[in-house]
């Protein structure tokens, strides 16, 4: 029973090999990444915890559980679209920043008074940033994709008659 099992699986993962080749030398260019889907994921991921987190605030959610949605929202939220674009160092090394602000922000507010203003600004520019940014990220990594290309191709020697698959890589 388990033999038959393996044969079909191997005939299944064969015929679904075969059925995903692409048609005799049809060009196949790497999938590019959506720059709006990149940015909305790192918007969305900012905006909904800070959001949700105001919201709770406001209606008696206690108050840890809204400042830990807050700052999951504030220093991870813009590194989703990074991590979607491939680029994951570059995301967290910007939750690495917006962190750094935060907790600097928390260490110098219980001397002065001023600057929590100055630490929310410097936050909302580091976030804005990352989402401004994001999208040239995006596009510098489509075109680094379109750099190379591939081509499968059915093929039939002509001195044996034997079948082939011809297969050219280009970069």
């Amino acid at each position: 029973m388990t033999s038959s099992f393996t044969r079909l699986g191997l005939l299944l993962a064969v015929a679904l090999g075969v059925l995903n080749l692409p048609a005799a030398a049809q060009e196949v260019q790497p999938d590019t990444i959506p720059p709006g889907a990149a940015v909305a994921l790192s918007a969305a991921g900012t905006v909904v915890p800070v959001l949700g987190a105001f919201l709770g605030a406001h209606s008696g959610v206690d108050a840890p559980a809204a400042g830990y949605l807050f700052l999951g929202g504030v220093t991870l939220g813009p590194a989703l679209g990074y991590v979607y674009a491939g680029h994951g160092e570059r995301g967290f090394a910007g939750a690495a920043a917006r962190t750094a602000i935060l907790f600097g922000g928390i260490a110098l507010s219980e001397d002065c008074a001023a600057c929590g203003g100055v630490v929310a600004v410097g936050l909302l520019a580091a976030v804005l940033f990352d989402l401004a940014h994001l999208s040239n990220v995006v596009a510098a990594e489509n075109e680094a994709r379109r750099e190379w290309s591939h081509r499968v191709q059915p093929t039939v020697d002509p001195s044996t008659g034997a079948a082939g698959v011809r297969v050219e890589v280009r970069w």
